[in-house]
């Protein structure tokens, strides 16, 4: 028998083969070689290992976008907190800013001549009520004294006698909201010639202050042009 031949030039080496864990842990005792407490490396160990990083990994991920689902509405308010008012602020229409109580704060009317007339005297007060279904009630009346009673005169002979210290009436109102005109339809007035009647406005809402610029029909009192300005009492 020939024994075989071994050529080291030409025999392939072989990798270093690993101690077991126990072999290691015989020969360095308890201790590494740094004096820290023997860690066997093991394919087991390591794969244990690379899961617990895995799964710590995928809780950081978990965590990360709970907080950021969790800020979403605070930066959409915050972001909405930047937007522009006209946004955000409904556009109210005439008919919804006139809605509410609003006191005289001055009335100029005109004759036929265009003469400045004054039938409720200096300073005359007034309410003009206007709800959101449509109704309304109209008043003005002087304060510098009851003349007409003094005179021994009705209400309904005011108008001929051509004094008139008082206003009232009321019914429903519309609001045309491209020319900005008002119709009042008068159900009942003060005046029986009023009853049924309608009595058209220019309309003009500036905040809490009202305008009503009438220069078409011919008021109980003879003015052929009135303006009156009021000022917002409560209640929008």
């Amino acid at each position: 028998m020939f024994a075989a031949i071994r050529c080291p030039a030409t025999e392939r080496p072989r990798a270093p083969m690993l101690p077991r864990c126990d072999t290691l842990r015989r020969r360095l005792g308890d201790a590494g070689p740094v004096g820290q407490p023997f860690v066997c490396r093991s394919l087991g160990h390591a794969k244990y290992h690379d899961g617990i990083k895995g799964k710590t990994r995928t809780a950081i991920v978990i965590i990360f976008l709970a907080a950021t689902l969790a800020a979403l509405p605070r930066l959409g308010a915050a972001w909405g907190d930047e937007q522009p008012t006209s946004v955000k602020k409904h556009t109210q229409s005439m008919g919804e800013q006139i809605v509410g109580t609003w006191r005289l704060e001055s009335i100029y009317e005109e004759d036929t001549r265009g003469e400045e007339i004054s039938q409720f005297g200096v300073a005359p007060t007034g309410l003009f009520m206007a709800d959101r279904h449509g109704n309304f009630s109209f008043q003005i009346m002087s304060i510098d004294g009851r003349r007409y009673a003094a005179k021994g005169l009705s209400s309904t002979s005011m108008g001929t006698a051509g004094i008139v210290e008082a206003m009232h009436y009321f019914g429903t109102y519309a609001v045309n909201e491209q020319n900005h005109k008002l119709t009042l339809h008068v159900e009942y007035c003060l005046f029986r010639s009023c009853d049924n009647t309608d009595r058209t406005a220019e309309l003009k809402v500036h905040g809490d202050t009202l305008e009503l610029i009438s220069a078409v029909d011919t008021l109980p009192t003879g003015a052929s042009y009135s303006r009156t300005v009021w000022k917002r009492a409560c209640c929008k």
